[in-house]
């Protein structure tokens, strides 16, 4: 297999191309001619694309073996050429390397542009196959549109492959059912994006026309759903097709598809009905086309006895029928029938233990609390726990999906304790670029086992060492409130007693106390650093922006204030679902009894309590411990 070296970055990878393309050797008419591509091609004659650049592949390694490497590096040219990647459905890019493995990759069209392109397009028309002629064409005019005639062949061979899969005159894809025509969909896509790039606007050949008539009728005729809107689509926007037919001949294809027909396949002959009603400016037909669409997605809930999937079904098809007019009553009906899913769907759910052993941790804790001060052990509860950097979380979840690439790959659904779905999480794309999004929600479940590690091993056997000597009062924490930036006027008593409740293990109290304060908290440090986190309205109204609203306006802000680090850790654990988002969950009164003891809470509490103290410890052994020691007398 061909593959060319391409550097991580950008800059080297584009100097190692180069480097490449140059030391390609130019294959020139001569030595194609002398190759003898018709006899070599003569087994597949009647055979799909792979096999043609299987055929082509084996014929060069025999050459190549054979000693005869000026024939091979000619076969070896249009085997790569085979080898790449077409992408039907979009116009711009439509072709791209189809093996990328640790920085290597197999042909592009830039491997080939220029002097070999042009080499390319003098023999086009004497390529014997019309895999072969498709391809390099396409290619050809792709690399330089001054090879228009180079398109035209193209054009004439992908109608030649189309027409040749309905007749059988071209075998069908191996890996296609035996009564499948979607291999029509490819070379129809290409004809027309080329037929759009060299013709004038509105102009079709006769032989694409022709092409994609035949190939929509024995689509209509053989119940091939998927073929049918893919050529509908193309017929319509190339206007080969009036709507007014395919709106007629799609509802005559869905209505009469048999019943344990798959249901998606017929939601899509649907859609394309009411879209095509829609642009004919029927809007009645329309709206029962596309409410014929959601009762196929509902259909969906048969394929199977689970009841939260049936609950996702049943959830998709309510935000499909809900924009239609006359659904009232079908939408109400299905919001019942939801949340008997959703609640039934609970009984699905179960737990796994994961055993983490703690003593050694517990015990060095123990020992570093006994017999210190109040004011030492304040700073050390601060102190003795830590979150990873975003950097380091980043790195981590890289790994754990290099580790478990097929569970990082699939999406994630997240349930609230009515079996509602309360957010999604995006899978690991396959070209190994997560998005933000992905990161942070596997930050989320990353942290869900730091935060269990430090808040049992270490920030609650430091409260009960704590609580053990002495019980902590509200007068006890009041100077650390009293002389924190990060405390707002007239909040010291409530950040004071937030703080008593947490050192005594109320954390139902603690967690009502604190959360809610840490927007005001971040708004109150902006406004202090000359910066408006405020919003107007359209109606000139001002107000402040929610905590969301601040991660997102005030981002960067905030991260030359606290850092990148510690706004991260905030998103995830006080904003972010489906991470905790205890800010909300606690301000709408969501926290159920057990929660507020959860390791998330906690480490949420401790958490505020150490942004607090954090801003003191410059003048904490001057100012602020002789306070706390004196509050609290002989600790």
């Amino acid at each position: 297999m061909d593959e060319e070296d391409q550097d991580s970055s950008a800059a080297a990878g584009g100097e190692q191309q180069d480097e490449q393309k140059n030391a390609r050797c130019l294959i020139t008419a001569e030595m194609i001619a002398n190759v003898g591509l018709a006899a070599v091609l003569t087994p597949v004659a009647e055979d799909d694309d792979y096999a043609v650049e299987t055929q082509l592949r084996a014929a060069e390694r025999k050459a190549r073996a054979a000693g005869d490497i000026e024939r091979a590096d000619v076969l070896e040219l249009f085997a790569s050429i085979m080898f790449i990647a077409v992408r039907p459905d979009d116009e711009v890019n439509p072709f791209a390397a189809k093996l990328i493995i640790d920085g290597r990759r197999s042909m592009i069209p830039d491997d080939i542009v220029g002097e070999q392109s042009s080499v390319l397009a003098d023999v086009i028309e004497t390529l014997p196959n019309a895999h072969l002629r498709a391809k390099v064409g396409d290619i050809i005019f792709y690399n330089n549109r001054k090879h228009w005639r180079a398109a035209s062949v193209a054009i004439e061979a992908y109608c030649e492959i189309a027409q040749g899969r309905l007749d059988d005159t071209i075998r069908r894809r191996a890996s296609e059912p035996a009564d499948s025509i979607m291999d029509v969909i490819e070379p129809l896509a290409r004809a027309t994006a080329l037929t759009r790039l060299t013709k004038k606007r509105g102009e079709m050949t006769e032989v694409v026309r022709q092409s994609l008539l035949s190939c929509y009728d024995a689509a209509l005729a053989g119940n091939h759903y998927v073929v049918f809107v893919k050529l509908a689509e193309l017929g319509i926007w190339y206007s080969i097709l009036e709507p007014d037919r395919v709106a007629e001949d799609a509802e005559t294809l869905a209505r009469s598809a048999p019943v344990k027909t798959y249901p998606e396949a017929v939601k899509r002959v649907w859609i394309i009905a009411a879209d095509c009603h829609a642009r004919l400016g029927d809007n009645d037909n329309a709206n029962r086309c596309r409410m014929e669409a959601a009762e196929q997605t509902l259909k969906m809930r048969d394929e199977s006895d689970q009841p939260a999937v049936k609950a996702h079904w049943t959830k998709a098809a309510l935000g499909e029928m809900r924009p239609l007019s006359g659904s009232r009553d079908r939408v109400q009906k299905l919001r019942d029938e939801l949340r008997s899913l959703q609640l039934e769907a609970q009984d699905d759910f179960g737990t796994f233990t994961m055993p983490m052993d703690l003593a050694e941790t517990q015990a060095g804790i123990q020992e570093l609390f006994d017999g210190i001060s109040f004011g030492e052990a304040c700073r050390h509860f601060y102190h003795m726990s830590a979150a990873p950097s975003k950097l380091e979380l980043r790195d981590i979840t890289l790994d754990l999906a290099r580790k478990h690439p097929i569970g990082a790959m699939i999406a994630s659904s997240y349930y609230d304790s009515e079996g509602r779905e309360a957010a999604r999480a995006p899978g690991m794309p396959t070209d190994g670029k997560p998005s933000e999004e992905w990161f942070k929600a596997e930050a989320a479940k990353y942290m869900d086992v730091v935060m269990f590690e430090q808040v049992r091993g270490r920030i609650e056997p430091a409260r009960l060492s704590l609580a053990e000597r002495i019980s902590i009062q509200e007068r006890h924490v009041l100077p650390i409130a009293e002389m924190s930036v990060f405390v707002p006027p007239e909040r010291e008593a409530l950040f004071a007693m937030g703080f008593a409740r947490m050192f005594q293990g109320d954390y139902a109290s603690a967690a009502h106390l604190l959360l809610p304060q840490l927007e005001n908290s971040l708004r109150h440090v902006l406004m202090l650093s000359n910066r408006d986190p405020s919003k107007i309205e359209q109606d000139l109204i001002q107000g402040d922006r929610a905590l969301s609203q601040l991660l997102d306006v005030n981002r960067t802000e905030l991260e030359a204030i606290f850092g990148e680090d510690v706004i991260h850790l905030i998103d995830i654990l006080f904003n972010f679902r489906p991470g905790p988002a205890l800010r909300n969950e606690a301000a709408h009164g969501k926290l159920p009894w057990g929660a507020f003891f959860h390791h998330a809470t906690i480490f949420g509490c401790w958490f505020i309590f150490g942004r607090t103290c954090r801003p003191l410890f410059r003048e904490w052994d001057k100012s602020i411990a002789p306070r706390l020691e004196k509050e609290t007398g002989d600790f």
